[in-house]
């Protein structure tokens, strides 16, 4: 009896194994095995180098009549994707960005930034709008705000110094002028905020100058009474000496002059000397004359006429 033996038997020639060949590499040995080369098809491939085969179908190995058509997929390289603009966002708002494209993102060491709000994105390693491949690492570093520095003491300084001082810390300087008895014309005499406290950089130090201590015009009170010069003198903050002397011109008991002058300046607390008039002196008598502070009596001398 003969052996019958059953099954399908493949037949025809192996398909040569072309993958990692470029095209052109490819195509030589598909030809020289008795293939045609088929459809070539474009593919992005993390792996394989652009241009190589990625794939091919059939398979190699697989048996098949002379002639038969190879399919392949060429490499592209990695995909290449644009890279997004990360700045002034916040980590969540830029790694949807980065997963639409297919980035990774990878913080950096957070830094203080004058111009972007604490808690978002300052700055990127891969620049926006630049290729990069697919599945590439961002690095981005996170805004800390501006940098808050502590406010120097500049009180009693010239207002030049005490300037520098502020402008060289960081901030920015606004000055204005107030009389002062204590603080030298120039100086300063306070600021705001104190020394104590710290800033963002940029931010506003206020400082008062001293103008010099303060100045009030002198009542003029030539030809008024004693009484009412010394009011008004008091009432404008001056002390008054006075000094009597006869007069011919100016009743007696009013102001003959003042030293200084009504309507110079002159500081609070200082005093305006009066020259109070006695009447006119008697015939063959005596003139008295004498001096006092502020009311009170003074020496009194007589000479002769």
């Amino acid at each position: 009896a003969a052996l019958v033996f059953s099954g399908v038997f493949a037949s025809g020639d192996p398909v040569p194994d072309v993958k990692g060949k470029t095209l052109e590499e490819a195509t030589t040995i598909i030809e020289k095995a008795g293939f045609e080369v088929g459809t070539t098809n474009a593919v992005h491939d993390d792996s394989v180098a652009a241009g190589s085969v990625v794939s091919q179908d059939p398979a190699a190995g697989t048996k098949k009549p002379a002639g038969t058509k190879i399919n392949l997929n060429i490499s592209q390289g990695t995909e290449q994707v644009t890279v997004p603009d990360l700045t002034n966002k916040t980590p969540d708002e830029a790694q949807q960005l980065c997963d639409k494209v297919g980035l990774t993102m990878k913080a950096g060491t957070p830094a203080y930034d004058d111009k972007v709000e604490k808690g978002k994105i300052s700055s990127q390693d891969l620049k926006a709008g630049d290729k990069a491949a697919k599945g590439s690492v961002i690095t981005y570093v996170l805004s800390l705000g501006s940098e808050k520095v502590a406010v120097p003491n500049v009180v009693g300084k010239s207002q030049s110094d005490a300037m520098a001082a502020l402008k060289n810390a960081g901030f920015e300087v606004s000055v204005s002028e107030e009389a002062s008895s204590d603080v030298k014309q120039g100086n300063v005499i306070r600021q705001s905020p104190t020394s104590d406290e710290s800033l963002e950089k940029g931010s506003t130090v206020s400082i008062t100058v001293s103008s010099g201590k303060k100045s009030s015009e002198v009542p003029n009170v030539v030809g008024k009474s004693e009484g009412s010069a010394q009011t008004t003198l008091d009432n404008a903050g001056f002390r008054v000496s006075t000094e009597y002397q006869n007069s011919d011109s100016v009743k007696q008991g009013n102001v003959i002059s003042q030293t200084p002058d009504g309507g110079s300046s002159l500081e609070p607390g200082k005093t305006v000397h009066l020259v109070i008039s006695t009447g006119p002196s008697s015939s063959g008598g005596t003139s008295g004359g004498g001096s006092g502070s502020n009311g009170g009596s003074g020496n009194n001398s007589n000479s002769s006429n």
